[in-house]
């Protein structure tokens, strides 16, 4: 079976592109030959070629990393040597990459900090000879605080606060009902080295460990409390994050939760279904207790009977009658039979 190669679209940009752009200068020496004007074309081939080199740069080649980049306000990009790290490039005001750890302030290395010789930076950089390095791009998605969903490739990471929507279902109160919650995520990313290299998908982590926490908050009390005191609930869960920020947060995602918000909690959508459940397996409990408890019943009684011998027999037969009301009914010949042998062959 043969492997097809997919070849990089920027090669053949870089084919186009240059040719034109060698062209005034190519065409220039071609007038060595032809005249003796030759050094002053070959002069404003250069300079020709030089513009178009600005022009394509700024306009085809940033636009897809091909030996430089745009990098917009609060953003930063990972800069590949091969199939590994090599750099980040950071555009945020007053900030830089930290280049070690510093335990005293809390700082790893790869940390976004404050710097204090913090002088305004391009957003248009080189950042390499492509394609030895390339700048990192991966696949995102994610929901949004007014609800858009995002599905995408991107080559850059926000280091600013960004709002996330997440919902959950069936989450269990205190007393075993389900509720659903929709809440709000307010997270920073402070190394993106971390962020995109050492958890395969950073944000399905952050919100998959907030969703665990929150079930446990919810779980902890019924619905009537959360819903008398939301403030309590949200409170709640921020303080429980709050105590996974530094190892889990941190070291390993590289992100800080900032605040998490409650924004809705109700009654699951599923709740009815559920409750008719939960019921029909209380009620398949109760009867199989109920069956149990008549089965060792039945069992002592016959029991009783086989350790009363013949006359206790019938003696639990006639209280059995008794019990079951009336003055009339029929006795099978035998059991007539029995009951005049032991009453001396008299009848009544």
């Amino acid at each position: 079976m043969k492997m097809k190669m997919k070849i990089d679209k920027r090669w053949w940009t870089l084919g186009w592109t240059g040719t034109i752009i060698l062209s005034p200068t190519i065409a220039a020496l071609g007038s060595l030959l032809v005249t003796w004007m030759s050094p002053f074309l070959i002069l404003g081939g250069i300079i020709a070629s030089y513009y178009l080199f600005r022009f394509f740069a700024w306009n085809v080649w940033g636009e897809q990393n091909l030996f430089f980049t745009f990098i917009g306000e609060n953003r930063a990009k990972i800069v590949m040597k091969g199939y590994a790290f090599h750099k980040v490039l950071l555009q945020k005001q007053d900030s830089k990459v930290s280049e070690k750890d510093d335990p005293v302030q809390e700082i790893i290395s790869g940390d976004i900090v404050k710097d204090p010789d913090y002088k305004k930076r391009s957003d248009f950089v080189y950042y390499g000879f492509w394609p030895i390095y390339d700048i990192h791009t991966y696949h995102f998605k994610w929901k949004g605080a007014n609800g858009k969903e995002g599905d995408k490739i991107i080559d850059y990471i926000l280091t600013k606060t960004v709002q996330y929507l997440f919902a959950l279902d069936r989450v269990e109160d205190k007393e075993g009902f389900p509720l659903e919650l929709e809440c709000l995520l307010d997270v920073r990313v402070i190394n993106p080295h971390l962020t995109l290299f050492n958890i395969p998908n950073w944000l399905d982590m952050t919100v998959n460990h907030v969703h665990k926490r929150t079930r446990e908050l919810i779980g902890s009390k019924a619905f009537k409390t959360w819903a008398n005191n939301p403030v309590k609930a949200q409170k709640g869960l921020y303080d429980k994050i709050e105590a996974d920020q530094e190892r889990l947060f941190h070291r390993t995602l590289g992100v800080v939760i900032e605040n998490v918000g409650i924004l809705d909690i109700n009654p699951s959508r599923h709740r009815d279904i559920l409750l008719k459940e939960s019921i029909a397996k209380k009620s398949r409990a109760a009867i199989l207790v109920e069956a149990d408890a008549e089965a060792q019943r039945i069992a002592k009684v016959s029991q009783a009977i086989k350790d009363a011998g013949e006359s206790g027999q019938v003696a639990l037969l006639m209280e059995a009658l008794k019990k079951e009301g009336g003055s009339n009914f029929v006795l099978p010949s035998k059991l007539t039979n029995m009951i005049e042998s032991i009453g001396g062959g008299k009848k009544q």
